[in-house]
């Protein structure tokens, strides 16, 4: 009987999710507090609330439902707006995705986004949303339209930090990595590996984002990492060699290509005996040997309670860092900013988590104490 039920229940869903019409989701979202601009935002308000009831009605002729979410006053706020977003049902392929923001915006010096930060009615920065997360966040969920209109300032503010626009994080996530594979790569292997960039007698190039055959090295070493590629050296190398020579290079010259070469010359042994110890990992950056990376670290050790990290946090902090300090965290390519923090709230953070499994300290500024560093996270989801 329960069994009859589950079906006739499974059965029934399905058949709403069939029935569910398109949908056109309205987003509305006007600063109209402001002492300066507010009348003006509650006009827009009014305008943008009454000509999409408006276009609704037509789409309504050709079968679209219409679903409005409209916030003004104190509900227009950071909170509410993602909270909005991130929960629009959405039918992919199928729906349609409006929205308006009218209000203050801000932009950060030097930020490559053309899209302002949306100021919510809020003075502290922490809480303003850039254009360009909303519509991460809206095309994720693929619909078959996103239409983003904002009514604000886009002028730089030398106050204003750059804010992520990444919708989901790209951390590096421990649970897609075959830890086995970097097993038989490194420890199960002997013998010496050598691959240089390009043959004999040829240039090798690169770009912003890095060398043609650093990026290609690294993403085999992902792939190998992800199970795709044979965790051998003879696998990985070639895998390399081959996508570097097919990456056609523009010149000034024209289209060029480069080779690389490697040689791999096997040796004796056996695989180590890897004894159960608490390892460490030195850092040494220009020649400055940094505990960092450790301290950092052990603010992970799960082993202690979370009052203990708490409590270290402080002289993690007083030890490493100056007033002031700053933590910028990267996503796995290197160049996409997921966060930028104050760096007490990055430790706490940190401590906190309870997916974080690994800091990477990728760079460091400052002499003595760090006035900035630059960080990746590996999580276990």
């Amino acid at each position: 009987m329960n069994t009859l039920k589950l079906t006739l229940l499974s059965c029934m869903l399905c058949f709403q999710s069939l029935l569910k019409a398109q949908t056109l989701h309205v987003v509305i979202f006007c600063d109209t507090n402001d002492r300066n601009i507010g009348v003006n935002k509650e006009s827009e308000r009014k305008i943008t609330m009454n000509e999409m009831q408006t276009i609704a009605e037509i789409l309504e002729s050709y079968g679209y439902d219409t679903e409005f979410t409209e916030c003004h006053g104190n509900s227009c706020t950071k909170k509410n707006l993602l909270q909005t977003v991130k929960g629009l049902d959405v039918v992919a392929q199928k729906d349609i995705v409006f929205f308006y923001y009218g209000g203050h915006g801000s932009r950060a010096m030097n930020d490559a986004d053309q899209f302002p930060q949306m100021c919510l009615g809020e003075d502290y920065q922490e809480n303003w949303v850039p254009v360009t997360l909303i519509k991460n966040i809206i095309t994720q969920k693929n619909p078959r339209l996103t239409v983003l209109f904002t009514g604000c300032c886009n002028k730089e503010d030398p106050g204003v930090t750059i804010k992520s626009v990444v919708s989901e994080a790209p951390y590096t996530k421990e649970a897609n990595i075959n830890k086995e594979a970097y097993k038989k790569l490194f420890l199960d292997a002997t013998g010496v590996v050598m691959m240089t960039s390009s043959k004999a007698g040829q240039y090798s190039y690169s770009g912003k984002e890095g060398g043609v055959f650093c990026l290609n090295l690294w993403h085999g070493m992902e792939l190998v990492g992800e199970g795709t590629i044979s965790p051998d050296w003879e696998s990985l190398c070639d895998f390399v060699k081959q996508n570097v020579v097919r990456t056609p290079i523009n010149t000034k010259n024209g289209i060029v290509y480069q080779e690389p070469y490697y040689k791999i010359f096997p040796g004796g042994g056996s695989s180590p005996t890897i004894p159960k110890k608490q390892t460490t990992r030195t850092v040494t950056i220009n020649n400055v040997q940094s505990s960092l990376a450790n301290d950092i670290n052990n603010l992970l050790n799960q082993t202690l309670s979370k009052d203990q990290r708490l409590r270290m946090m402080e002289d993690v902090k007083n030890r490493h860092f100056s007033p002031g300090a700053k933590v910028i965290t990267v996503g796995r390519n290197m160049k996409t900013n997921v966060d930028y923090e104050d760096v007490d709230v990055f430790l706490r953070r940190i401590v906190l988590s309870p997916f974080i499994k690994q800091i990477n300290v990728i760079s460091e500024e400052g002499t003595g104490k760090k006035s900035l560093i630059t960080v990746h996270e590996v999580r276990t989801n």
